[in-house]
């Protein structure tokens, strides 16, 4: 069994435990681009960076407000306690704990801590739930986030005598503790353990002289979110464990022991702030569970009664037969069973004594969700009762590796049973899309693909040595020693990138823009053609220029010239002399002010350099495998609305989703302009045809209308690129 166990010698904040995540392994870029799902990354950033404490190195985390960084007043926090200060008032501690101050302050608020603090981005639980929910995050890194709130929120109330809606977070309200918990959340559906363990928590002991008086340490909120949870105060003088780090561990931990009877993988540490007598860090273990060892029964009375033992690694078979019940109320049932962790659930029509037709509904789960799973069944449906018992389940290994077909690349899934390959697999995605691009029906594209045999694609010294244009571009390459590619997860960034990167190896790298008018999946994609080619690549963060604001004529090149000087600061940084680009000599037969920005910088572009085409660029992407040969162009969102209209994100946001629609529907060259309330589809006139072919327009009509559109249209014209702005300029000209 995997899971993860803290050891929390020196308590536990909202930041430690992100830095702590981080230690570990999970991405900082997968991470900050599901955070940007929030629709937050205005108020925020994140500064990651390696340190120590008494010569143990980890990761610190520190979430910038940044509606509050250009009046920072210097405070220091021990750990990232939410304590966003802005107040001209004197202060009183009595103490100096590990969150520190670093002045003496009296607090003055009706808070768990009776801190009086003026932020300026307070938010109430309703409001924190209510970004939750209309996010995009997965529905399993909702459901924890919200619970860690709903921990937090229960706790709140009751120390103020109010109802979870009346309460008002202040700390927890913030917008670094809003990060700590969602990130939170996100890094552990990223692990994906089967279970969460802790230590006994430090808490720290002593007072804090509040303008209520002496308040003791853990601070009310603290104490009433830890009710149950094993605790120790070995730390004098300072307040080890935050509201947000006792709630993480409240909502995610099924066990606390202080036993190690386990074998450690991995081990990683997230830092706190403050120097102490002792390391102030929280340290962090992927471990494996032999034999159901380093479990306690204390944390789960309820399932004695049950007879369920938990000193087991396996997952678990929850089964009941019913026959009193409507289909349609057994389908809601199944949905809440998913929603709640079901691994699985299905139905089986059987025969009951007597004759009588039945149901048998089977649940597979995890054991640390078997009782809220019990509680769904016995609320949801007329069962009364049901067998559970544990299952073990046998997963050979499966590789991944990319081929070439008829139709272009594809990641074919090979399955191995003691090292013999007994199975293989097109993915099923790619082959859908491909079905949809030639017109033909899904089975036949299998049928060919199994037919012809896909084969492995080439890799770059082979095709160097078939041909002597790539032999030249590679030289190109190989001249610059080391270079840092501005990538996009496009056709000619990625193509670049990976001759690049097989030529140069950790040498070449990677850095994609991350900013409003940049789509969000568009990111997701440009992080996973990364990570699935073992790419180095970094995520930066840029806002809308002040001087693009009215979306003037000649956005295109101010906006070029913005992102690349930012991105050749960081590549300079981090001892990178050239910064390439993927323009391509076709460029230059088109409208694109950009390349002017290009030129003045010094930008690289040695496909252009080369005389290399975009058709030239497909043929070889598809060669050496690339998933994205055949990739639409696809231009920043600020295109999408006319020029001299004030750029709202609202707009962009907006567009983005109907974007993302009509490509889910099966439509890749899309573009939606916004022209005051006026949605005008531009498709590529090759797939114009499928909208009405599949009777999609009232679909997407109803859709685009449910987003926020008045009207919509479609520009028979189909699909337009730089020489229909080149137009626009001309005429206003």
């Amino acid at each position: 069994m995997k899971a993860l166990y803290y050891d929390c010698f020196a308590g536990l904040s909202g930041d430690m435990n992100l830095g702590a995540m981080i230690d570990l392994g999970v991405s900082l870029d997968m991470l900050k681009s599901e955070l940007s799902k929030l629709g937050l990354d205005h108020e925020f950033e994140l500064k990651v960076y390696r340190a120590d404490k008494h010569g143990i190195f980890g990761t610190k985390v520190d979430v910038i407000d940044l509606h509050e960084h250009s009046h920072d007043n210097g405070h220091d926090h021990g750990h990232d306690h939410g304590h966003k200060h802005n107040h001209d008032h004197s202060h009183n501690h009595e103490h100096d704990h590990s969150h520190d101050h670093n002045h003496e302050h009296e607090h003055n608020h009706d808070h768990d801590h009776g801190h009086d603090h003026d932020h300026t981005h307070q938010r109430n639980y309703g409001d924190i739930k209510h970004i939750i929910e209309q996010s995009t995050l997965s529905e399993d890194v909702k459901k924890r986030s919200l619970a860690v709130f709903d921990i937090i929120a229960r706790a709140e109330a009751k120390i103020h005598g109010k109802t979870i809606d009346e309460v008002h977070f202040h700390e927890v309200g913030a917008i670094d503790s809003i990060v700590d918990v969602i990130g939170a959340a996100i890094c552990l559906e990223a692990l994906k353990v089967d279970k969460v363990i802790a230590s006994t928590l430090e808490v720290g002991s002593g007072f804090v002289r509040c303008a209520h008086g002496l308040m003791p340490i853990p601070a009310p909120a603290t104490a009433e979110i830890l009710s149950g949870v094993p605790i120790k105060s070995d730390v004098k003088k300072f307040e080890m464990t935050t509201p947000t780090g006792a709630a993480i561990l409240k909502a995610f931990v099924s066990d606390f022991t202080d036993e190690k009877q386990f074998k450690i993988e991995k081990v990683g540490y997230g830092l706190g702030t403050r120097n102490m007598d002792i390391p102030n860090l929280v340290r962090v273990m992927l471990v494996d569970i032999e034999n159901g060892r380093g479990d306690s029964h204390e944390s789960h009375e309820s399932f004695k009664a049950n007879s369920v033992s938990y000193d087991d690694d396996h997952n678990w078979l929850m089964e009941t037969n019913i026959d009193d019940m409507s289909s349609e109320l057994l389908v809601y049932a199944e949905e809440k069973l998913l929603a709640a962790g079901a691994l699985d659930v299905y139905k089986t029509p059987i025969i009951m004594k007597k004759g009588r037709p039945a149901i048998k509904l089977t649940i597979l789960a995890k054991y640390k969700d078997l009782e809220k799973l019990q509680k769904v069944v016995f609320s949801e449906t007329t069962s009364i009762g049901m067998r559970m018992y544990p299952v073990e389940k046998v997963k050979i290994k499966r590789t991944y590796e990319m081929a070439n077909t008829e139709f272009g690349p594809i990641s074919m899934k090979k399955a191995y049973f003691k090292d013999e390959l007994v199975n293989t697999k097109p993915e099923f995605e790619q082959m859908k899309k491909f079905a949809q691009a030639s017109g033909l029906s899904i089975k036949e594209v299998y049928n060919r693909v199994a037919q012809s045999g896909a084969h492995q694609s080439m890799d770059v010294k082979v095709l160097r040595e078939k041909d002597k244009k790539f032999n030249q571009l590679c030289q190109k390459i190989e001249s610059y020693h080391k270079i840092l590619v501005a990538f996009s997860g496009g056709v000619d960034s990625t193509f670049l990138l990976k001759v690049a990167t097989e030529l140069l190896g950790d040498d070449a790298a990677a850095v994609t823009v991350k900013s409003p008018y940049i789509a969000d999946w568009e990111i997701a994609e440009a992080i996973e053609i990364t990570e699935k080619h073992h790419m180095r690549h970094e995520i930066i963060t840029v806002g809308i220029p002040e001087i693009i604001a009215n979306n003037p004529t000649d956005r295109c090149y101010l906006c070029k010239g913005q992102i690349f000087s930012t991105i050749k600061a960081f590549g300079k940084e981090r001892g990178f002399d050239f910064v390439a680009d993927g323009s391509n000599s076709d460029d230059t037969k088109d409208y694109r002010p950009g390349m002017r920005a290009l030129k003045e910088l010094e930008i690289q572009s040695p496909l252009l350099e080369c005389g290399v085409t975009k058709d030239e660029i497909r043929t070889w992407s598809k060669q050496l495998g690339l998933e994205t040969w055949d990739k639409p162009a696809y231009a920043c969102l600020l295109t999408r609305l006319p020029y001299g209209t004030l750029i709202d994100v609202a707009d962009l946001r907006m567009i983005e989703a109907a974007e993302a629609f009509i490509i889910k529907k099966g439509i890749r060259a899309v573009r939606v302009r916004k022209q005051g309330g006026l949605a005008r589809i531009e498709i590529d006139r090759k797939e114009l045809s499928k909208i009405f072919d599949l009777n999609l327009m009232d679909e997407i009509a109803t859709k685009l209308k449910e987003i926020g559109f008045e009207q919509v249209t479609i520009d028979m014209s189909g699909y337009q690129v730089g020489s229909f702005n080149k137009g626009v300029v001309q005429n206003e000209v």
